[in-house]
């Protein structure tokens, strides 16, 4: 069943976002509330996401996978927020999504290497 909703989203969002704003993304990116009490839940939904992923193009991208990630979250009735870092030597650009303190799409080792400067969904 994650597998279908997952191609679902796949196949109804991928093309939408290619090249896309920043701004369009976030104003496109399901917004639902949320709810520390569905941590677990959202856990769970994120490494089922990961199981699925291997079978979608592009996957390598933060912010292709975490618009994927939380459009299949919203799905399933989970909100999260979508982190946004930087670091500035070398400049580099990441994203991931959270709830509250607890990473769903990556590792802290890797997070820790950004300083936030935007979180959408807090």
């Amino acid at each position: 069943m994650a597998g279908v909703t997952l191609a679902t989203i796949m196949a109804r969002e991928a093309w939408r976002i290619h090249g896309r704003p920043l701004k369009e993304l976030i104003a496109r990116s399901p917004n639902l509330t949320l709810r520390h009490d569905q941590t677990a839940e959202a856990m769970a939904d994120a490494r089922l996401f990961d199981h699925w992923m291997p079978w979608v193009p592009g996957q390598g991208q933060c912010l292709f996978r975490a618009y994927l990630l939380r459009a299949f979250l919203a799905s399933r009735g989970r909100g999260a927020t979508w982190v946004f870092g930087v670091r500035t030597w070398p400049f580099s650009a990441h994203c991931w999504l959270q709830v509250g303190d607890v990473l769903l799409d990556d590792d802290v080792d890797r997070v820790a290497l950004y300083t936030p400067i935007m979180a959408v969904g807090a």
